[in-house]
């Protein structure tokens, strides 16, 4: 499960981008101590300014010290949205900042033109087929490759204020949304993404069973238990199948398999780096000495020199002594 945290944030102004990635820093770092998984900051569409970028740094950083969270914006087109890059495939401009690790998702998508009641796509005069034509171009055209949509929206809302963006009653939109072919990786629920690090805390009975295949039943099925205390690896991503929702796991012992995650009560394990040794100064490694100081120290080496030939002559007489008595 996945929470979503902010709404829309304005990513114009660039002291509120800067409190905005504040936020979402120490919300990061509280969520992740907890076990909770964020998608945020959710910017609107058109946000965050291009120029304010630079200001996101820290927060990339912070995603990259905490992989299990989901970088989140809105995206929605006007008419044609292959023809609107300021608004369709805007996250893009994250890419390439964010870790590679991160997932990224859109959690609103769709047609609007500018927030207003009637800016949504049963107010066109498009029909369903017409409406999801525009959804499926931009992921026909690659632009959304393993990127999770979320449509917007299942419901009128409150006094109808959404009634122009609805989808719930639109069957045979639906009916189409269902049989899009998407690349698995495009379903977060079958690639379960990389490995994460826990520490269980509890289970629901004494252990919970890892199993070679995701829903599987049976003993047979059963590779190794996951116990409390335990210290473990686990996908990113869960998989629902009936009641459970299964990740992928790796048990201290090497031993790969599938658990239902939802059984198991676990909290992130951060790995923290030692910090970096610093770089000397090699401006500070050289002590500057002065043309008598330099004298004074040749000077010595040479006092040095002559003892240790003295003391090497009297330890050759003492050999030579001790070598005649030998004989």
């Amino acid at each position: 499960m996945v929470h979503q945290l902010y709404n829309e944030p304005d990513g114009q102004n660039p002291a509120n981008v800067r409190r905005v990635v504040d936020y979402c820093i120490r919300a990061m770092r509280a969520a992740s101590a907890r076990g909770i998984r964020l998608a945020l900051p959710n910017w609107a569409v058109g946000n965050p300014n291009e120029a304010n970028y630079a200001l996101l740094a820290p927060l990339w950083d912070a995603f990259a010290r905490h992989p299990e969270h989901v970088y989140a914006v809105h995206e929605y087109f006007n008419d044609n949205p292959l023809a609107e890059p300021w608004h369709v495939g805007r996250f893009r401009y994250a890419v390439g900042k964010l870790p590679d690790s991160t997932q990224i998702a859109i959690t609103e998508y769709g047609r609007d033109l500018g927030g207003g009641e009637y800016d949504g796509w049963r107010d066109t005069g498009w029909t369903d087929a017409a409406y999801f034509a525009r959804l499926r171009a931009p992921v026909d055209a690659g632009i959304y490759d393993g990127i999770p949509l979320m449509i917007f929206c299942a419901g009128a809302g409150a006094n109808g204020r959404w009634r122009s963006f609805d989808v719930a009653n639109a069957d045979e939109l639906k009916t189409l949304l269902t049989q899009v072919p998407y690349r698995e990786k495009t379903d977060m629920s079958f690639d379960y993404g990389d490995y994460l690090r826990f520490r269980v805390t509890a289970t629901s009975g004494q252990w919970v069973n890892v199993r070679k295949e995701a829903g599987a039943t049976g003993a047979d099925s059963i590779v190794g238990r996951i116990n409390v205390d335990d210290t473990l690896e686990a996908s990113r991503n869960e998989r629902v199948l009936g009641d459970n929702r299964w990740r992928k796991v790796r048990l201290e012992n090497g031993i790969e398999g599938y658990a239902a995650w939802n059984l198991v009560t676990a909290e992130f394990v951060v790995i923290t780096e030692p910090d970096p040794v610093p770089t000397p100064d090699p401006d500070k490694l050289c002590i500057p000495l002065t043309t008598d100081e330099l004298n004074q120290l040749a000077a010595h080496h040479t006092d040095i020199a002559r003892l240790h030939t003295a003391i090497a002559a009297i330890y050759n007489a003492a050999l030579a002594r001790i070598g005649g008595s030998d004989g």
